[in-house]
């Protein structure tokens, strides 16, 4: 088995995975997190293995070292997800050689906790002495664990796994195909009333006529209420019926079938436990006449759906299930023309049980608010982004932990620029400072990374932030600044591995001394900056990776099990080549995706994902994708699915996508490709598409089409051509098609040509669905998001025959193409067509079009 079956989570993820749950994990490609520990005084190397392996090549090793006493322990760790009571069984294969005849090999488990402590439980497992493995074969460790219910194992919510060897001073051992699974556990009993074991069907609405009334606790969160309203909602809009809604004490007693949401008593009493739920999951259950939406749900802050306070919200999320499998519903867009309910005048629970839990430990599209440009008014700004928002909640976006983590040292300049510059980078001709046209007050600054200051300090801010942080932010962030990182002090130049670029580069090697702007030349920024710069320069990520365990090493003075947060960004992209470092750290890798999304950044995103699993951290998944493209009508979701797919069983904890621009109607397809592979990463591009299309009932072959002739046109796009358009297209210094400028070579993404094609598979589509006045404003929807894109393209064409000939007639031409498009956004802005600030932003700063800055003065 040479793949990672399903995601091997953090610790702290445990508490979001339910009993079903399967761990298999080959090593075909690395380590995949699992981390290595020895004891004091140990001598060992712990590797991967690429050539053997019990089935395939690829294996984790243990080398003993000569001196390596023999009373110590070596060992390869990781966590998963248990708790008391339950039953997992645990298998891996082992081989070795040349073991010291003492040796004992060993798979044993101790409980931890909600944050990763160790609750002081004896370690329990399986140990084979030395000779079991004398033969040189591959032998399979067998272990059943039974998580104790009481002591110190009754707060286990994960185990630590430990596979190694003690009592050795010579010789290897090899690990390969683990799996831990959940195994059969006895029910717990029903308490207090005694109601049917077996899931019922329940009816909900009886041809057109409400049966059943909406129960939620009397004393509610807000994804309580919330998930009441949706299912009413939703219930209305498909039969007509309105389902009454009631706190648990004012229900009416005449009211025999209800479906209970959250930690209702009735729930209690079914034997539905919401808090043994793990984080966010949810339980959906038929007993007699009640219909049971359980989910373990939290709001810190009175709030419902916030990844900033990890808001869990299992009970919404089990609404949604309902609606979704039972009742069919599709959310294709924001606001109400994008919500597909099949009509019907029935409505009743199959009576079929169904469980489920987050995926990931945390999945968010960051939104674009710019309420200040662009928008009619501010009210116009708060509907979009209502909308906007309901339509990610009903996609299951959300956190179980806080992983909105971003640069962490935009403030040091301001805080010790006078007391420590020696925090901040030796940059070339020698000083400590900002750089030459640095506008910022130095928040995206460099740092000297090897500073030993810099570490205690980075811990000091970590250990010393107020409770309240400490609660929705519990992980040291070592994000660098925006920017590429400079010193060129001695200290940090014996950090970085010796890569021959530094010699060539005109900045490490020649001492070119680079300004505020010229600084991404050392990085190849392809979302955006400076194009294609960064050719030649050297790699980073060994200086990075030092400063995140001196840093690491800080830290465990006062806190041994911290987990750390970084990045993978800048001139650090590529994975270290001469550090290892471990599962407490965590990588959001900013790999630079982009349109359009060709099949080599494919493989150089696989590439760059298996060097950084090897170093030995968990991995984020930070492109900033979602700039590219502008507001045009591109498709890359296919790629974009099958690398997604790829790395989530290639250890995929979490996603954070920045920035989601809002450009739902020209990009729906896509969009909704990238949605629902954060809701379950396991599906294919083209089985979302298969459910996409067929909301369109009689026009699904035309919608395909119309997805096809995008996606084929974007994929005859080169990187080289799209280069050539970028500097083709520059504007004030800097290339076109750019997150700040993509405007500017719209014409070239999406030609007039292209979009009169388009169009007309979109009115093949209209005369397919003539009869359905519900599909019709669907495509609607889409035409209003094809028209932005031409109006932004002419708008355009206009800016270039201006630019060319700056006569009062082409400045004329200018100015009421742009006029057309400002009215146009107007005109669907309620819709949630496009994110109208977003792009008025980008197209007044990064393309010099005439929007209007809508703030007074004391707002600026």
């Amino acid at each position: 088995m040479n793949r990672l079956i399903f995601s091997l989570l953090p610790a702290v993820y445990a508490l979001s995975l339910s009993a079903q749950i399967e761990f298999r994990s080959g090593f075909g490609h690395g380590r995949n997190a699992w981390g290595d520990w020895k004891s004091a005084g140990a001598v060992a190397r712990f590797s991967h293995n690429s050539t053997e392996g019990a089935t395939a090549p690829g294996a984790l090793q243990i080398d003993a070292g000569p001196e390596n006493p023999v009373k110590a322990s070596l060992v390869f760790t990781n966590h998963f997800p248990a708790f008391p009571g339950k039953i997992y069984r645990a298998s891996v294969m082992v081989s070795a050689e040349g073991l010291t005849e003492s040796a004992v090999v060993s798979m044993t488990f101790q409980g931890k906790g909600a944050r990763q402590e160790f609750l002081g439980t004896p370690a329990i497992g399986i140990r084979e002495p030395a000779k079991t493995f004398a033969d040189g074969k591959w032998h399979k460790l067998e272990y059943t664990l039974t998580v104790p219910s009481d002591g110190k194992w009754e707060k286990t919510v994960q185990v630590l796994c430990c596979l190694g060897v003690n009592g050795t001073a010579a010789g290897k051992v090899l690990f390969d195909d683990f799996t831990f699974s959940a195994g059969k556990t006895p029910s717990a009993p029903i308490a207090a009333v005694p109601l049917p074991a077996r899931s019922a069907p329940v009816t909900l609405v009886s041809n057109g006529s409400p049966k059943a009334a909406i129960i939620i606790p009397d004393s509610p969160l807000p994804c309580h209420e919330l998930a009441a309203e949706e299912l009413a909602l939703h219930v209305k809009k498909a039969s007509g019926a309105e389902l009454p809604v009631f706190r648990e004490s004012a229900r009416s007693s005449g009211t025999e079938t209800c479906v209970w949401l959250g930690p209702c008593r009735m729930t209690e009493q079914a034997g539905i436990r919401c808090e043994a739920l793990p984080p966010s999951g949810w339980l959906i259950r038929g007993i007699g006449k009640n219909l049971f939406i359980a989910g373990h749900d939290r709001s810190l802050h009175g709030t419902a759906g916030s990844n900033w306070y990890a808001d869990w919200q299992g009970t919404l999320s089990g609404v949604y299930a309902f609606l979704r499998n039972e009742m069919g519903v599709r959310w294709l867009f924001p606001g109400d023309a994008g919500m597909v309910v099949p009509a019907r005048k029935d409505i009743v629970f199959s009576g079929k049980t169904s469980a489920g839990k987050p995926k990931l430990l945390s999945a968010e599209l960051v939104p674009s608010k710019w309420p200040w440009i662009g928008w009619s008014s501010k009210d116009a700004f708060e509907k979009f982004t209502a909308l906007q928002a309901r339509f990610l909640l009903r996609h299951g976006f959300g956190s179980v932990e806080n992983m909105n983590y971003s640069h962490n040292f935009g403030n040091y300049w301001k805080r010790f620029s006078k007391t420590h510059p020696e925090f901040f980078a030796l940059v070339n001709p020698g000083n400590r400072t900002q750089l030459s046209g640095d506008t910022n007050n130095g928040i995206q600054i460099s740092l000297c990374l090897s500073n030993p200051g810099l570490h205690s300090q980075t811990v000091s801010d970590w250990e010393e932030r107020p409770p309240k942080t400490a609660s929705a932010r519990p992980f040291l962030s070592v994000m660098l600044n925006d920017t590429p990182e400079m010193c060129t002090c001695p200290a940090c130049r014996a950090w970085d591995f010796p890569d021959p670029a530094f010699k060539t580069s005109e900045y490490w090697g020649k001492g070119k001394v680079l300004s505020y702007r010229e600084r991404w030349q050392l990085s190849k920024a392809s979302w955006g900056e400076q194009g294609a710069s960064g050719s030649g320069e050297p790699s980073l990520s060994d200086r990075y990776a030092r400063f995140c365990l001196a840093v690491q090493a800080e830290a465990r003075k006062s806190d041994p099990d911290v987990t750390l947060i970084g990045y993978a960004y800048t001139n650090y992209t590529k994975p270290p080549k001469s550090v290892k470092l471990n599962n407490g750290i965590i990588i959001q890798n900013v790999f630079g995706l982009w349109y359009p999304y060709t099949a080599e950044m494919s493989r150089n995103f696989r590439e760059n994902w298996n060097g950084w699993n090897d170093s030995g951290v968990r991995q984020m998944y930070r492109p900033n994708l979602l700039h590219a493209g502008g507001n045009l009508p591109v498709f890359y979701g296919r790629r974009f699915a099958e690398d997604f797919r790829w790395a989530y069983r290639n250890g995929l904890i979490a996603s954070y996508m920045d920035s989601l621009t809002g450009a739902w109607s020209a990009q729906n397809a896509n969009l909704y490709v990238i949605c629902r592979m954060h809701e379950n990463p396991e599906l294919t591009c083209d089985e979302i598409l298969d459910e996409y299309c067929a909301c369109f009932g009689k026009a699904s072959g035309e919608i395909r089409r119309y997805i096809d002739f995008w996606e084929k046109h974007g994929n005859s796009i080169t990187a080289e051509q799209n280069e050539k358009f970028k500097q083709e297209n520059a504007m004030n210094g800097w290339p076109g098609g750019t997150f700040q400028n993509y405007a500017l070579i719209a014409h070239e993404i999406a030609p007039l040509s292209k979009i009169a094609e388009a169009r007309k598979i979109l009115e093949a589509a209209k005369i397919a669905a003539a009869d359905d006045t519900a599909v019709l404003a669907r495509i609607a929807y889409l035409e209003k998001g094809l028209r932005d894109s031409e109006l932004t393209v002419k708008t355009r064409l206009a800016q270039i025959a201006m630019t060319n000939d700056p006569s009062q007639t082409n400045k004329n031409n200018f100015n009421r193409a742009f006029e057309e498009l400002k009215q146009f956004r107007a005109f669907c802005e309620s819709e949630a067509v496009v994110n109208c600030g977003a792009f008025a932003l980008r197209e007044r700063f990064g393309c010099n079009w005439p929007w209007k800055d809508l703030r007074t003065w004391n707002e600026k």
